[in-house]
């Protein structure tokens, strides 16, 4: 097969050179100064990245600064602005990914830094096409060490593909604009998640007031219990094809995958589920203090029993009871019910959660509210969906213009 990519600029015809990273960079390993001694790190001014910092793009700030007494004792080069990085270890996860470094700085043990030797690469370039070549350092690492790690060896045997530098700048630049327009997208959810942040919080203090269709105000909230408005639902259903099972999560109510139903009707046939409907509240008792509380906008669904399910009082908004009970503000009342000796299992059983008093306005109040919530939600989906069209168009490009 010849080395060539699918999709190529018009003007470049040559095929890509097999080359060994070792062929084309310096590589150089960092260290990490003994933190038992307090004049390596105190007042550092020297930027110290490590695996952790490393973010598969430009590297803008590091969470560590060493002295220069610790690049000193320790030997460490200095790494010029512009310098490719690559994690060997740190975590599976860890392992492959990149950094181009935006400043001069110095690097740890786990790092390997790549400086072109004779413009043999273009940073940017081989940054991408070692990003889209990851799952080769991880299966190797996996495969080939009880402790999945690459060695500065490996990396100085890693087989990369290269274009003359001239198609590596042509297509470092057409890259480039691809990620800016990206992390400009990416700004732009972040800007709607704080307004919509913003909004939240001042509604709820009864900064922000709506008003009816004529202009009027409407009445002041009322203090009651949650027991008033929220009703424990206790029905129960066995697995079965009949009705669906779902699961819990910091993202909200999701459906389980087939093959997870199939394997689970094996293992559990006679076991009874907690039945949920659509607009319950549901949350997970021992996980609410990270956030597992959501309304239920699938259907009717089985989940596991130690969740709980509550069927809203009629005469409250789904939505506005939602947005409610998804507050920090409002988890943080309700975990002063947690009970437990364990941190990871202490949970607010449902009469406490219900117990509790809130403030509430009227039915009409309720839906300008949630439903100007809803809007804010549905943008940031529909920008989220854009970010995500943009990073398949980038996956497709990289996929057909690599070797």
């Amino acid at each position: 097969m010849s080395n060539v990519p699918k999709l190529r600029f018009k003007e470049f015809k040559d095929e890509w050179e097999e080359k060994k990273l070792k062929e084309i960079a310096i590589i150089i390993s960092g260290s990490t100064p003994p933190r038992s001694n307090y004049v390596y790190f105190k007042e550092g001014t020297i930027p110290w990245v490590k695996t952790m910092d490393l973010n598969n793009s430009i590297v803008n700030t590091t969470s560590e600064k060493i002295t220069n007494k610790a690049v000193l004792d320790r030997n460490l080069k200095i790494l010029p602005e512009n310098t490719l990085l690559i994690a060997m270890y740190g975590g599976f996860n860890q392992i492959g990914r990149t950094g181009i470094l935006n400043f001069e700085g110095t690097i740890n043990q786990a790092i390997s830094a790549l400086i072109p030797k004779d413009s043999m690469f273009n940073a940017a370039y081989l940054q991408q096409y070692l990003n889209l070549n990851v799952m080769k350092w991880r299966r190797f690492a996996a495969s080939s060490r009880k402790d999945p790690n690459i060695t500065k060896k490996d990396v100085e045997n890693f087989q990369v593909c290269l274009p003359s530098i001239e198609e590596q700048n042509k297509l470092s630049d057409f890259f480039v604009i691809i990620n800016k327009k990206i992390q400009k997208q990416q700004e732009k959810i972040e800007l709607l998640k704080e307004q919509k942040k913003g909004y939240m919080q001042k509604i709820f203090n009864r900064e922000l007031r709506f008003k009816d269709e004529n202009s009027n105000e409407f009445p002041k909230w009322n203090k009651t219990r949650l027991d008033k408005i929220l009703t424990e639902r206790k029905s129960y259903h066995i697995k079965s094809n009949e009705i669906p099972h779902a699961t819990l999560s910091t993202e909200g109510i999701y459906l389980k995958t087939e093959r997870y139903d199939r394997d689970f009707l094996v293992r559990n046939q006679e076991k009874k589920y907690k039945i949920s409907n659509l607009n319950d509240i549901c949350y997970n008792p021992a996980n609410l203090k990270f956030g597992v509380i959501t309304r239920n906008q699938i259907g009717t669904v089985i989940f596991s029993p130690i969740y709980i399910t509550f069927e809203i009082v009629d005469g409250y908004y789904p939505v506005f009871i939602e947005y409610m009970v998804i507050r920090k503000d409002f988890i943080n009342k309700v975990r002063k019910y947690e009970e437990g000796t364990v941190y990871e299992r202490m949970a607010v059983k449902p009469k406490d959660f219900l117990s509790l008093e809130v403030l509430i306005p009227c039915y009409e109040e309720q839906e300008k509210i949630g439903d100007f919530l809803k809007s804010f939600d549905n943008l940031i989906e529909k920008e989220v969906e854009y970010l995500e069209l943009i990073k398949s168009q980038k996956k497709s490009f990289m996929q057909n213009m690599f070797v």
